[in-house]
């Protein structure tokens, strides 16, 4: 138990203790990330002797998800997901438990898929089912009208029914991970490692009405605008020890064309940073970003930021930077790591680590205006390790996995809901043993 322990604690610290910058980027690296069972009726090909991926499942001249095809068909676009308001507030509590103990949520809108090892395991809260959805895959993702599952496996990018029925392979290629969807279910971006450098990543844009991958960038951390047209992402950390590390922020246009740079150093305004008495002016600060974040209307980018290591102490911002204009401002100082936005783009939580050996969650709105207070209900304070935050649909609730140090090697999936200001267990050990490398896991929460 200790030993699964300490591989949760060096999957999740990178940050804290070890002067790195969230996610665990490092020079001349990217930023980076039992029951029923559904036997997956995919093809499993064979191992692509180049890396660049190539299209197996799609018809030639066409792109990808949404409705499940049938093969040989032409994959139609994911239509905009409707809004699906809970019965009750999320807060409510359970409705009562399985004989196993997992929480039964009629309040809770959708279904939830984590990673168990190799296998996507789903959980409905309305009944507390819970129930093998793949085997062998992982970095699961539901579309946006949570009608399919985007997930991986060694051999490629896989799509499925919600309910893990005809699953089939649409890009073959080794190490593809994080593929993320277009809020309009049209289009997929996932990132591919550059053989010849490990730690370096390849942006690819998949369009389900073609089927075809287009090389964008390289770079990791993807983030498309709310109209699906335009990706942020961010650089890798050059190899060079001359000077602070820094990276760079960039968009390009899901065609991969019109790439530039839209934040290249830290904001003008940035203050010096650091502990009382010794404190770091700007020029000396390193700057190394990660999971650039849109908010609703596109008019801007949220970028949390690694800045400085000391006393034992990661030292983080966030910034605002313009998409039109380029450059950034200071936005403020504190704890941000790598950040997941809402659905609705209005807030957005960070997985921080910290000097104690815990991590937490923290919540920013996305919005000039708006009162961080009003989400308070998403962030924790007690000691464990939280990971792989999912939002709901509706951007009302967040689930999250949660590893406390008396019961090490065992995770529980987790709710954090308006008006409660603890969290609530929806399955208890969700994770165990192996199972619990907190680093490796992946979760979330479709319609």
């Amino acid at each position: 138990m200790k030993r699964i322990l300490c591989l949760a604690l060096v999957a999740m610290l990178a940050l804290a203790g070890c002067g790195r910058p969230a996610g665990g980027v490092v020079e001349g690296s990217l930023p980076g990330a039992p029951v029923t069972q559904v036997a997956p009726s995919a093809t499993t090909a064979a191992t692509p002797t180049q890396p660049p991926p190539t299209s197996t499942a799609l018809p030639t001249p066409t792109l990808l998800p949404s409705a499940t095809p049938s093969p040989g068909a032409t994959a139609s676009a994911t239509p905009p997901p409707a809004p699906s308001p809970s019965a009750t507030p999320a807060g409510a509590g359970a409705a009562g438990t399985t004989p196993e103990g997992i929480a039964i949520r009629p309040d809770l809108p959708g279904k939830l898929a984590f990673t168990r090892g190799n296998t996507i395991m789903l959980y409905v809260p309305r009944s507390g089912a819970l129930t093998v959805l793949i085997e062998d895959g992982r970095d699961p993702q539901f579309s946006p009208d949570g009608a399919q599952l985007a997930f991986v496996r060694e051999d490629g990018l896989y799509l499925a029914a919600a309910d893990g029925s005809n699953a089939r392979r649409v890009v073959e290629g080794r190490g593809l991970r994080w593929p993320r969807w277009s809020d309009d279910g049209s289009k997929l971006v996932y990132q591919q490692p550059i053989e010849a450098q490990s730690n370096a990543s390849v942006l690819y844009v998949l369009e389900l009405a073609l089927g075809t991958p287009v090389r964008i960038a390289e770079g990791a951390d993807p983030a498309w605008d709310p109209a699906g047209k335009r990706i942020a992402y961010v650089t890798a950390v050059p190899n060079s020890s001359a000077g602070p590390r820094r990276n760079e922020l960039h968009l390009v246009n899901w065609r991969g064309q019109n790439d530039w740079p839209v934040v290249r150093g830290l904001p003008a305004d940035t203050p010096a940073i650091g502990i009382p008495g010794n404190q770091v002016p700007p020029a000396q600060l390193e700057h190394v970003m990660v999971t650039p974040l849109w908010n609703a209307d596109g008019s801007a980018l949220y970028v949390p930021a690694f800045v400085l290591y000391q006393a034992l102490t990661d030292f983080t911002i966030l910034e605002r930077a313009d998409p039109v204009n380029g450059g950034s401002v200071f936005v403020a100082q504190g704890a941000f790591g790598r950040g997941t936005a809402a659905p609705n783009r209005q807030v957005a939580v960070f997985e921080v680590p910290s000097a104690r050996g815990d991590v937490q969650l923290s919540v920013y709105p996305l919005n000039e205006t708006d009162d961080r207070q009003r989400y308070a209900w998403a962030a924790t304070s007690e000691v464990a390790l939280h990971a792989a935050p999912a939002w709901a649909p509706d951007s009302n609730a967040l689930a999250a996995l949660r590893c406390r140090p008396e019961t090490p090697g065992a995770c529980d999936l987790i709710l954090r809901a308006p008006g409660r200001s603890d969290s609530q267990v929806l399955i208890p050990q969700a994770l165990t043993g192996e199972d619990a490398v907190m680093g490796e896991q992946q979760l979330t929460w479709g319609r």
